[in-house]
């Protein structure tokens, strides 16, 4: 998360790690982020979505909340 981003680029390599926002993708990941001793997945595509999450928001993970209205567990003001 970089905070210091505080709007859209319409560049994905900055927009994905704006604060506030949770990055997604589906599809193949990219060889060369998978690790030899990890299966690489295979697709027609990869996609990736960000999702503004700084409003009316909530992230769970195993029936706990990490993020909430953007802020994670671990940040001030959570």
């Amino acid at each position: 998360m970089n905070r210091q981003i505080d709007r859209f680029t319409y560049n994905m390599l900055f927009d994905e790690k704006m604060g506030d926002t949770v990055h997604m993708a589906v599809g193949s990941a990219y060889p060369e982020t998978v690790g030899e001793e990890n299966e690489v997945n295979e697709s027609a595509e990869h996609v990736d979505m960000i999702v503004d999450m700084s409003e009316d928001s909530v992230i769970e993970v195993d029936g706990e909340v990490v993020q909430r209205d953007g802020t994670f567990v671990f940040e001030d003001g959570f």
